[in-house]
């Protein structure tokens, strides 16, 4: 299957020519390898003060050239602990105080339960990582420890698949993160009130019935696209709407959720061909185009005008022993919210019941998604968790209200 590459640089949206620089400069400092865990031994670093306890304990290989080391990153960790089923607190505990009784838990578990497996690993990129690597005594950074069938879904193609698209519907990128775990970027469309979106609506489809919304507010209509190449979640493509006085974003419902599938067909046990493993990837590719493409779509923008016109109608009616500001607090509790958080998600819906002069479902949810923006600009959550957090708010608006007091009726 061929696939046709999309070039953006020069694109006049200069965060999409950040993302794709940073991504080509990823993808050129790949380097993975498959290894029986027989020939990979763990030590202390050669110099663990550098203050990322990550760089406490390395790992080193011996090849045809010579001994390779390699410094792990947090989300191999994570996969590490969860392969030798170590408990993650306990082994943090040791990665932390004890690197050297970590490192023989590792070589006991790869020798006594050896097996092939796909380390995904980096060049140093940047000067900081080059020192660190010096530092430590390492040449690669190991993002990702991996079944050695695990295919991963390559963001900078995946990138190249959507950005026409994406270009077609006037879009650009309103926001983007690129960790060792994920990458997620937002493209979102030009900046319209509701009212203008619903008579555009009725221009192009006269003979349709037409919609309202009592909510006038300037709103731009989007997608989210996220994705994992290194086994830490499937590629999702999920339409946003962002309202423009407040920058609070909502996350859809997923058009498209794709799992990272393994060379191996576990059900037939059988290796499948490498020309069907780029067909299966191709495939994949041209799933999100396709998604991007529907999310941009008049019927993905009249679902989130009837949502938010539904939510806006909606009056908060409480059990008459229930105080509002303690409903609040409960639904930022079932969203597992923080302490902080749950003030904060309280002084937002004040602000947004002072906004309407009323309470309703409509303003619980800004208030949800303004603690999303809000945790993320104080530095209290990762973008993945903000992400999550938008659903929530999406979530207040499109679920029956009558439920969501039930299930926060109490503490």
């Amino acid at each position: 299957m061929t696939l046709v590459e999309t070039p953006v640089e020069n694109s006049q949206d200069e965060k999409l020519d950040t993302v794709q620089q940073r991504l080509t400069d990823i993808k050129n400092a790949i380097c993975d390898a498959v290894i029986d865990t027989r020939g990979v031994q763990a030590v202390v670093s050669e110099d663990h003060k550098t203050g990322d306890v990550n760089n406490n304990v390395v790992l080193r290989s011996n090849t045809k050239d010579g001994e390779v080391r390699f410094n792990i990153l947090s989300g191999a960790h994570q996969q590490l602990a969860d392969r030798i089923s170590i408990p993650k607190k306990y082994y943090d505990r040791m990665l932390t105080g004890q690197p050297a009784l970590l490192a023989e838990n590792i070589n006991t578990w790869f020798r006594a339960e050896p097996e092939e497996r796909l380390f995904r690993l980096l060049r140093p990129v940047t000067e900081d990582q080059r020192e660190t690597a010096v530092q430590v005594g390492t040449h690669f950074r190991a993002r990702a420890i991996l079944s050695s069938s695990y295919r991963p879904i390559d963001n900078h193609e995946l990138l190249q698949q959507i950005v026409t698209p994406v270009v077609e519907a006037g879009a650009k990128v309103s926001e983007f993160d690129i960790s060792d775990r994920n990458f997620h970027i937002r493209f979102t469309g030009v900046d319209r009130s509701i009212q203008a979106v619903i008579d555009e609506v009725k221009l192009r489809n006269p003979n349709q019935p037409a919609h309202s919304c009592n909510l006038n507010e300037i709103v731009s209509f989007g997608v989210s696209v996220r994705n994992s190449e290194t086994g830490h979640g499937a590629l999702v493509v999920e339409p946003v709407v962002e309202i423009l006085r407040c920058i609070n974003r909502y996350v859809q419902q997923q058009f498209l959720r794709l799992i990272h599938a393994g060379a191996k067909n576990e059900a037939e046990n059988f290796q499948i061909s490498d020309e069907a493993a780029r067909f299966d990837d191709g495939g994949a590719y041209l799933k999100a185009r396709d998604a991007v493409v529907a999310a941009f779509d008049e019927q993905a923008e009249l679902t989130a005008i009837k949502a938010i016109g539904d939510a806006y109608d909606v009056p908060i009616v409480l059990p008459q022993k229930l105080p509002l500001l303690e409903f609040v607090g409960n639904v930022g509790r079932r969203f597992d919210f923080t302490d902080q958080q749950v003030d904060m998600l309280q002084d937002e819906f004040l602000s947004e019941v002072e906004l309407q002069g009323r309470r309703t479902q409509w303003g619980l949810g800004q208030a949800v998604t303004a603690v999303a923006r809000r945790s993320l600009d104080e530095g209290l959550v990762d973008f993945n968790r903000k992400a999550e957090i938008e659903t929530f708010g999406w979530k207040v608006l499109g679920d029956p209200l009558t439920k969501l007091i039930d299930e926060c009726s109490k503490n």
